[in-house]
């Protein structure tokens, strides 16, 4: 298994964790609101620490992450996964 393999399995893993847990029939406002609640009690326990507004920080990661696991999966897995080759947009890596 290659690098590239290995870290779209990894990814597509963590997909199936979260499909297992009945993503697909969550409605957009529970996962705003679990969202937001999350993001709130972080603002409220860490407030500005250090010069960092921590609430702020974590939304960055995760919709980072988030992200990058997305262009990945296009990039890298789309074929695999779909049949069909990746849309890569202004992406050349090919």
């Amino acid at each position: 298994m290659t690098t590239l393999d290995y870290i779209s399995s990894s990814i597509l893993s963590f997909i199936r964790v979260i499909d297992s847990l009945g993503a697909e029939s969550w409605s957009a406002t529970a996962v705003v609101l679990t969202s937001l609640g999350l993001l709130l009690a972080t603002k409220l326990i860490f407030h500005k620490q250090h010069g960092i507004d921590w609430y702020c920080f974590l939304h960055a990661i995760v919709s980072a992450i988030g992200a990058c696991m997305c262009v990945w999966l296009n990039v890298f897995a789309a074929e695999t996964m779909t049949g069909v080759a990746g849309t890569y947009g202004p992406f050349l890596f090919r």
